[in-house]
């Protein structure tokens, strides 16, 4: 017999743990409503144990297809190589979780086990599954704290707000080598990856920094003062589209800072791989920032 209350509620919390894990091992961003929802949707995924037995290709790509959905839902789709990552990572981990539950049935001598199109019950207690899954996003925290996640001082939470728009929050990478600068204020500049965050932006934003990208020459929404900021990269010399934000902080390991004044510039490239969505330099962390910010006008 089948508990369907106990069938979605423990698979939605295995599924928020093993995903908050992948997260981790991935080096991805992933929010509590973005985590929330992806659990749900890997609760509900289950249900494919009380349909009728499907042909075995056709149950294959179902699982195939909602891990996808999964990953999909809870860490969006910020290119194909993070995407992947974060997909291999979520099967390690279910595969990982399966190996402990089948250990402990084999040493503890359970019954009751049905299988069908690729899903398993097994009638463990709810609190055996629980731990199981806790103990392996546990070791996963332990082996993190011990050994560390590369440049884990370069990671930072940006928000910033443009022309009165509702804040928009990004994760954002500290490189010492970073050195943007509005050349009509002389402030500091950020440079934010609008693949990465339209989705928090204002529509006529969006409508303009498409058609700009596109090669056409549209006039910037009214109340956002345009700057055009030459940026070299590795692809060659060309002008972004930057705006002077109404406000913007920045929260990382080593403090915070807060002020008025930055230009965000926004590109079409994703940075690094997708893995953050903005690139700030030691301009805004350095003190004398902070004295002279009160200098550099908004209006240049």
């Amino acid at each position: 017999m089948v508990y369907l209350d106990i069938l979605l509620l423990v698979n939605f919390l295995i599924g928020y743990f093993l995903l908050r894990a992948a997260a981790r091992l991935a080096g991805a961003d992933l929010g509590a409503g973005r985590a929330l929802a992806g659990a749900a949707a890997s609760a509900l995924s289950t249900l494919i144990l009380l349909a009728p037995e499907l042909p075995g290709w056709l149950g294959a790509a179902y699982k195939l297809a909602t891990a996808a959905a999964i990953v999909l839902i809870a860490f969006g789709f910020k290119g194909w190589r993070p995407f992947l990552r974060a997909c291999v990572w979520f099967f390690i981990l279910n595969l990982g979780l399966a190996g402990l539950v089948l250990l402990a049935v084999y040493r503890g001598g359970f019954s009751g086990m049905q299988v069908n199109n690729f899903s398993v019950y097994i009638n463990l207690s709810p609190v055996v599954l629980l731990l199981a899954v806790l103990c392996m996003y546990l070791l996963i925290r332990l082996l993190l704290a011990l050994f560390g996640r590369p440049g884990p001082e370069n990671l930072w939470r940006l928000q910033f707000a443009l022309a009165g728009a509702p804040p928009v929050e990004l994760q954002a990478f500290y490189d010492t080598g970073f050195f943007l600068q509005d050349p009509l204020s002389g402030c500091q500049a950020l440079l934010v990856s609008w693949p990465g965050a339209k989705n928090q932006l204002p529509a006529e934003l969006n409508d303009f920094l498409r058609e700009y990208f596109s090669g056409g020459s549209p006039l910037p929404p009214a109340g956002y003062r345009l700057r055009l900021v030459p940026c070299k990269s590795a692809a060659g010399q060309r002008a972004l589209p930057g705006f002077i934000a109404a406000s913007a902080a920045l929260r990382g390991g080593r403090g915070a800072y807060g002020g008025d004044g930055a230009t965000v510039v926004f590109t079409d490239q994703s940075l690094r791989d997708g893995q953050f969505q903005a690139l700030f330099g030691s301009e805004f962390l350095h003190s004398e920032t902070k004295r002279r910010k009160s200098t550099c006008t908004k209006d240049g």
